[in-house]
């Protein structure tokens, strides 16, 4: 059941749509991989993640391709940020490639799914490492099963659980 009140949800939009209005998005025949297989790719991975774990299917969000530069701005100044979840909204790199950052989408697909199931919520003061820890093991167990992409390893997992109480 989705508690979310609309005015967050439409307020998270906006805010989405100004970062990209302001710090630019990539076409899509620019991309590395086609966005149309990305979205199909989108699709396969949420099935995986439903089949391990508790999660029930819900369709992809809309992805949007945007500079590096862009989510670094978005996340302050961290240039390894690969991609961002927004309500209704994944954002990946413009240089994402299908068959090597597959994990990368898989990991805010979890989010997405984490949000829409009410278990995410974004506000002040919200920790979120409940959430990043459940997003990093599925991670890990795709990377394990698939050998697409790169797990998480043990200290960072430790340093993210450490960052705040849940």
């Amino acid at each position: 059941m989705n508690t979310h009140r609309p005015a967050a949800w439409s307020a998270a939009i906006v805010c989405a749509f100004l970062v990209v209005v302001l710090f630019g998005t990539t076409a899509a025949h620019a991309q590395k991989s086609n966005p149309a297989l990305i979205e199909k790719r989108a699709v396969e991975l949420t099935e995986w993640i439903v089949r391990n774990s508790t999660f029930e299917f819900v369709p992809p969000p809309p992805i949007v391709f945007v500079p590096p530069v862009t989510l670094a701005r978005v996340f302050n100044g961290d240039k390894t940020v690969q991609a961002g979840h927004f309500p209704n909204m994944i954002m990946l790199r413009a240089d994402f490639q299908l068959g090597i950052n597959d994990e990368v989408l898989l990991h805010e697909l979890v989010h997405h799914l984490q949000f829409v199931s009410g278990k995410l919520t974004y506000g002040m003061g919200i920790c979120l490492v409940p959430n990043e820890l459940e997003a990093y093991a599925l991670q890990n167990k795709f990377v394990g099963e698939t050998g697409i992409g790169q797990g998480i390893n043990g200290f960072t997992l430790f340093i993210i659980a450490s960052s705040c109480t849940g």
